[in-house]
């Protein structure tokens, strides 16, 4: 329930999608990108607001309380699935004041930059990515905004799970918990997705499954994928399906978090005439831009370089890894077109 744009028909019962403040304050934003820089509407934009007139206007609380509402009504022994689509911390970043409040004297930390080994290449930076001239107060300010959106969207989950606990239902419910993609809150100097980082492609995934309490709370730092989610949900309900599914049932690492189902996951992005591809192991990241000047490449090494800072193939390196990878990279990009 919830979310923008249209649903598939075929896939819900009930299908709700709640206008909020949050599409509805345009004269109240704060706006930091530049108007010749930003053409893709206030969804693409460094925006946010810190609402005065509470949570129930905005449309994550709406969502949340029509699935509580579906929740407390539901017919006796129905089996249901609900789904609920938030929207924060997507920008505008827009938030009730409380939430705001919690972040007001709390110190925020101002991402690093590193202008030498930054894994964009320079057309993919000249085309809107940049870092927009912001000053360190207006970093800090949209920073705080979007911690203060997650803690809204916090909010708005545990109203939806204390109402399984209030129903009774918690034990006999299973509960997954995932985003679409990940953000950059100025790291390498870039805003918004849409980047091969690990800040853009890494996502939340949680999974309580409460036939298995022997692993609650425990994490799990294998490679997975989101083709992934839906063969593992048909895994978990015992769902028949007859044709053959893309991804892999994640229920092994439901029960061993220390083990692993596959050893490299890959990602793809799109800038104008721009195509980036890489292949992400436990130990490196490997990247190819497809540009108007040709292929350029990246190596990164996960173990002792974090945050992807220090390209190993700058100005035409070699390394080791970086044939294996590719090879690995090609290879599954042919599958996916197979399939």
């Amino acid at each position: 329930m919830g979310g923008d744009g249209d649903d598939d028909p075929f896939s819900w019962c009930t299908s709700i999608n709640p206008t909020g403040l949050d599409l509805n304050c345009s004269g109240l934003r704060c706006n930091y990108t530049p108007r010749d820089t930003h053409v893709v509407g206030s969804g693409g934009a460094i925006q946010w607001v810190r609402a005065e007139k509470g949570d129930g206007i905005h449309h994550d609380y709406k969502v949340a309380s029509d699935v509580v509402r579906a929740i407390k009504g539901r017919e006796q022994d129905d089996n249901c699935m609900w789904a609920a689509g938030l929207i924060r911390p997507h920008v505008p970043l827009v938030a009730p004041e409380r939430f705001f409040e919690l972040y007001d004297d709390a110190e925020i930390d101002i991402p690093g930059e590193h202008a030498d080994a930054t894994p964009i290449p320079d057309y993919i930076l000249q085309q809107w990515c940049s870092e927009f001239g912001l000053t360190r107060e207006q970093r800090v300010g949209a920073i705080r905004a979007y911690l203060a959106c997650t803690s809204f969207a916090d909010e708005q989950i545990g109203r939806i799970l204390d109402a399984l606990d209030q129903e009774g239902l918690t034990d006999d419910t299973l509960v997954v918990l995932t985003g679409d993609h990940g953000y950059q809150l100025g790291e390498h100097g870039l805003w918004f997705k849409n980047y091969l980082c690990r800040e853009s492609v890494k996502i939340p995934l949680t999974i309580a499954d409460p036939r298995r309490t022997d692993t609650h709370g425990r994490t799990c730092d294998a490679l997975v994928e989101q083709p992934d989610f839906f063969p593992t949900l048909t895994d978990l309900l015992d769902f028949s399906v007859e044709q053959e599914l893309e991804g892999t049932s994640l229920v092994p690492l439901l029960e061993e978090p220390n083990g692993k189902v596959r050893d490299g996951v890959l990602a793809q992005v799109h800038w104008g005439h721009a195509e980036g591809r890489s292949v992400r192991t436990l130990d490196h990241l490997y990247c190819e831009w497809q540009t108007d000047d040709g292929t350029q490449r990246q190596l990164f090494d996960l173990k002792n370089d974090p945050r992807e800072e220090v390209n190993l193939l700058h100005d035409g390196a070699a390394h080791p890894a970086a044939a294996e990878l590719a090879k690995q990279l090609h290879a599954g990009w042919e599958d996916l077109i197979r399939d």
